[in-house]
């Protein structure tokens, strides 16, 4: 094809308005003849010079072939980190190229990572509970903090394969009629205890019927609602904390309150998505400055709720008063809710788990 024919099949590409999409007309020697606007911010390769020069071998010999016999091919190119499909279709003479970049499959742990760490910290916490009892020594605080890194350094990667999982449910999951109530009551007795553990002050009620059976899937509640208790438990000046259930109305309402002084609306969905790009070392000193938790907790807990078929609210935030809403109904059905995968090792608590983080 000539330049006129090329600048010809560059103003119909303007005209369709794909001036942005990467098209490239190649002469019957590969040399480039005409491309678009995309296509030059994509291959930075002006015309005359040889297509082939940005291209690997599989798409240099598709390229040859259908400039040999004609016809149409494919292939598959990765350029400046991003991978495309690039269709290849026979021209009067020459060959026209369009690079169509391919929908990036979403980040996740790879699976036999995630299971070697989490065997190497299972193999780490049981050498650490085989050690006798040291006392108040050096050898036993630095045993306390190997356990307690070991289950902080667990439950990241767990809750990080959930958010991963978008909105497919996650992996080590059972779901079953379950006694909410008594449930409350043991988180409530564990975070007592862990509080007492590490010398933390501070009064934790629990408001809930006598039993309150629902199906759900227990490990994910108590993971979320541990969540919410251990946000409130990490800040200094809260000194008491209060869960509460309520199941009225074919709803189920798990609520965590404290007396801290309550969360900057304007910082709640940069806690609700968990991650947020900052843009400098300065801003990053003014959000480690606030104290505020971020990261896997709200956007965790929010997940929970949605695999639950329930929501996260907050209340609106008083002075003295954060108050937290797990609300979600109480027809769940077992029978629809299947999932493939077994249970965690026995060894690690998911209580420990969910209070390393005090």
């Amino acid at each position: 094809m000539n330049t006129q024919g090329g600048d010809l099949l560059h103003l119909a590409l303007e005209l369709l308005g794909a001036e942005d999409a990467a098209f490239v007309v190649v002469s019957s020697e590969g040399t480039i003849v005409s491309q678009t606007e995309g296509a030059w911010h994509l291959l930075q390769q002006r015309p005359l010079r040889s297509i082939y020069e940005v291209l690997d071998t599989p798409g240099r010999q598709a390229i040859q072939s259908v400039l040999t016999e004609g016809g149409q091919s494919s292939f598959r190119e990765t350029l400046e980190g991003q991978t495309f499909d690039v269709e290849v279709r026979a021209l009067e003479s020459g060959a026209l190229l369009y690079f169509a970049p391919t929908e990036q499959a979403p980040f996740r742990l790879p699976s036999q990572l995630s299971q070697q760490i989490v065997s190497a910290l299972s193999h780490i916490m049981l050498i650490v509970q085989l050690f006798p009892k040291l006392g108040k020594t050096k050898s036993a605080e630095l045993l306390d903090a190997i356990e307690q890194d070991s289950l902080r350094i667990y439950r990241g990667i767990s809750h990080l394969n959930s958010l991963l999982s978008h909105d497919e449910f996650p992996s080590e999951v059972h779901w079953e009629l379950c006694d909410l109530s008594a449930v409350c009551r043991k988180m409530i007795a564990r975070c007592k205890e862990a509080c007492a553990h590490r010398g933390r002050t501070v009064t934790l009620t629990l408001e809930a019927p006598s039993s309150c059976l629902v199906v759900c899937s227990e490990r994910l509640l108590i993971q979320a609602v541990l969540n919410l208790i251990t946000n409130a438990l990490r800040s200094p000046e809260v000194t008491e904390v209060a869960l509460s259930l309520a199941h009225s109305g074919g709803k189920v309402i798990l609520s965590v309150s404290d007396n801290g002084s309550g969360i900057d609306p304007n910082q709640l969905e940069r806690l609700y998505t968990g991650w947020k790009h900052v843009p400098n070392e300065w801003e990053q000193i003014e959000y480690g400055a606030q104290a505020t938790p971020c990261g896997l907790g709200l956007p965790f807990v929010r997940r929970v709720a949605g695999w639950h078929s329930g929501a996260l609210l907050m209340e609106r935030p008083s002075k003295h008063r954060t108050i937290f809403r797990l609300v979600f109904p109480d027809n769940l059905h077992p029978d629809s809710l299947v999932l493939r995968q077994g249970t965690i090792p026995e060894l690690i608590d998911i209580y420990d788990i969910e209070l390393s983080v005090l």
